[in-house]
């Protein structure tokens, strides 16, 4: 991945990322990033290098990820000032995005602009064994002192802070090219508090040794206040604190938890209230059958078939979930193998427990028998059809690969075609708004092109020609005989 600054005066102010996978900013904006500091698992390294193309007078900055223990990751990249200003990528080893879908412009320094702007890189990665996350802030030099042929004097640097445990920040610096004969960076950390008064809390020289990137830890100790770092070179031509100096972003630490008394005699009032409130709650949202309620859930019942088809299901169901914010579940149907003790209670409780019932047509391959449902699961949906004023809202989803058959108990349930009826599925549910724009977010897109790429694969097999053995040729023996 690259990113290109350039400095013409007549360049607009406007800053974009260019790429047809990117998601609008009030959608990225929205979505989580893990913000817990004790993960069990690390994301791995992230390195970022800043160049200058000595003919275009533009920068570029490479990320390189060299340790990489997940197949798929998100990456958020937003302003320091303003988070809602963001782009959203997904990037991977199986994730092919060309070079121009990576690419960043932005006029970063104009004669309107006096300052360089900050920016947080934040990545993400999670799957059912960890989940793990990175947060860099970086800033883009003016590339007007950021050439080869700047003086040292003048010279800025390329640096980046990882703060994604804010316990402990670790600035990155990028030594400068040989060509200058800096010898040490002497490194300060300031903590400013209230009045913008600034103290120092550590001074340190870190020696260039040819070095690829400087290494700079430091432990807030999550003291409240804003922190930043001054960096400085020595070296020929640049005695100590006699040349141009890079200041970093400050970032502000806050205070965490309050005072342990506080917490003591405030959970002995609340640890009642709260046990009370649990109670009359549960009291509240009891069923004739004494299940608690829960408002909002789905259950997807589908009929397990080939592999890509199943992903297909599952990735429907993640849609669901992060788009309305309903619980989904999944539930196969005619599976004798389940992780739950009881099967027949699972699946009825979750049955009595769904706000939303989704039945998945089965693949073209699968046939069209009418005894998919066990007799459980038949007698309930029946059950429903029959009431009136049902509180639950069961639905048929399709897809282009999908048989024509729906199961003749469910004959008068809504059908959606996928992925055309796609906005109309999703208002059956009360939390998706009608201006909602579902065609760029991250889930449709993925479900979008899952369902294109079993299409293609089903087509390909149809147009396949099939040899058939129809029985043994006669032999030129068998002619004599």
């Amino acid at each position: 991945m690259y990113m290109e600054s350039k400095s013409q005066s007549n360049a607009s102010n406007y800053c974009s990322i260019k790429s047809a996978t990117t998601i609008r900013s009030r959608d990225c904006s929205q979505v989580g990033f893990a913000s817990n500091e004790n993960l069990k698992y690390n994301f791995g390294e992230i390195s970022l290098h800043m160049k200058s193309d000595n003919i275009t007078s533009q920068l570029v900055m490479n990320l390189t990820l060299p340790d990489v223990k997940w197949k798929r990751a998100y990456l958020r990249l937003s302003e320091y000032v303003d988070p809602s200003t963001c782009k959203l990528f997904t990037v991977g080893k199986s994730v092919k995005l060309s070079i121009n879908e990576l690419f960043y412009h932005c006029s970063w320094r104009t004669s309107n602009i006096k300052d360089p702007r900050s920016y947080v890189m934040e990545f993400k990665a999670e799957s059912s064994l960890y989940y793990a996350h990175r947060k860099i802030l970086f800033d883009i030099p003016d590339p007007q002192y950021f050439s080869v042929t700047t003086p040292l004097a003048k010279r800025h640097i390329f640096w980046y802070i990882d703060f994604t445990n804010v316990h402990k920040i670790v600035l990155k610096i990028q030594p400068l090219p040989e060509t200058y004969n800096v010898h040490d960076y002497k490194v300060e950390v300031i903590r400013e508090r209230t009045g913008g008064i600034g103290h120092i809390l550590d001074v340190r020289l870190l020696p260039a040794n040819g070095q690829h990137v400087l290494d700079f830890e430091h432990m807030t100790y999550n003291e409240e206040g804003y922190h930043y770092f001054v960096i400085s070179v020595i070296g020929d031509g640049c005695e100590e604190d006699k040349c141009a100096t890079t200041v970093t972003t400050k970032l502000f630490i806050g205070r965490k938890g309050t005072p342990l008394v506080i917490g003591i005699v405030g959970a002995s009032f609340l640890i009642p209230f709260v046990l009370f409130s649990f109670y009359m709650w549960n009291c509240r949202h009891k069923t004739e059958t004494g299940i608690p309620e829960t408002v909002d859930k789905a259950l997807v019942l589908f009929k397990p078939s080939f592999e890509k088809h199943n992903e297909v299901v599952s990735i429907l169901a993640k849609a669901v979930k992060y788009i309305t914010g309903v619980e989904a579940m999944l539930d196969p149907l005619s599976t004798t193998v389940t992780k739950q003790d009881n099967t027949e209670k699972w699946c009825s409780d979750n049955l009595i427990r769904a706000t939303h019932i989704v039945y998945v047509i089965p693949p073209m391959s699968e046939g069209t028998s009418e005894y998919e449902f066990d007799y459980m699961t038949y007698s309930f949906l029946k059950e429903e059809m029959r009431k009136n004023n049902s509180s639950k809202k069961i639905v048929v989803v399709g897809f282009p690969y999908s048989n024509k058959h729906v199961p003749q108990v469910l004959s008068g349930c809504p059908k959606f075609e996928f992925m055309d009826d796609f906005a109309a599925f999703l208002g059956i549910f009360k939390f998706v708004l009608s201006s909602f724009d579902y065609q760029n977010n991250i889930n449709f897109i993925e479900l979008s092109g899952k369902v294109k790429q079993v299409v293609n694969e089903m087509d390909l097999c149809r147009k396949t020609p099939k040899i058939l053995v129809t029985g043994e040729e006669e032999t030129e023996i068998d002619v004599l005989l």
